[in-house]
């Protein structure tokens, strides 16, 4: 039996972007790819930062978490 998992990362509002492309492409693609549902949380008022919130299954998860941190590091250069 597999157990679902859920992780929350924290990404900077500056890089939010990466993550959206056009039309929300790039979050499309981690969620097909990975199988993983992926949230991504409005800001608090004032924050710098956002809550992306990932679950399903330990490997859903983690594949979700590598194409979020690739989209990030892509993003940032």
């Amino acid at each position: 039996m597999v157990t679902n998992t859920t992780v929350e990362i924290v990404v900077p509002e500056n890089v939010i972007g990466s993550i959206y492309r056009e039309n929300g492409s790039n979050l499309a693609r981690l969620r097909q790819i990975s199988k993983a549902k992926v949230i991504v949380h409005e800001p608090h008022p004032g924050a710098t930062d956002r809550k992306v919130i990932i679950s399903g299954t330990p490997d859903e998860t983690q594949a979700a978490q590598s194409l979020l941190q690739a989209f990030i590091l892509s993003g940032a250069s």
